[in-house]
Order: C-alpha cells, then sequence, then structure tokens
C-alpha cells in the first residue's frame, strides 16, 4: 500500500516536471477583474505584452461611474 503511493507521487511529480519545461507563455493577454467590477460597480480591463520571456508590460483601465459635482 505504502509503495503504490509512491509511485503516485513519484509519476505526478514527473508529469509536473515535464509541463514545466514544455511551458510558454502568451504574447498578448487581456484581462479583467470581474469579482472587482462586480463588487465596486468599476469595470476594469488590462492588456499585457510579453517583452522577453522573464518580462511584460500592462496597461490597464477602469471606469468609475459617479458624478464629480
Amino acid at each position: 500500500m505504502h509503495l503504490i503511493k509512491i509511485q503516485y507521487i513519484a509519476i505526478l511529480l514527473l508529469i509536473c516536471w515535464g509541463s514545466i519545461l514544455k511551458c510558454s507563455a502568451q504574447k498578448v493577454a487581456v484581462k479583467t477583474n470581474l469579482f472587482y467590477g462586480a463588487y465596486s460597480g468599476t469595470p476594469n480591463l488590462g492588456v499585457e505584452w510579453g517583452l522577453s520571456p522573464r518580462t511584460t508590460i500592462e496597461f490597464g483601465a477602469g471606469l468609475n461611474w459617479f458624478n464629480t459635482q
């Protein structure tokens, strides 16, 4: 029984290790925070570009629905 658990853990670790070696990031991502927008009533949207394998730049905006008068 104990040997079977060790085998399952070893297989899981090998699968995770193999997926890390082959993963790659996207070049452009569009993102939003739906929970924050639903809670505060402020919809927001962001765009993120990959500049290099470890560097990205993000531009985000939000819309407030209240008047300042």
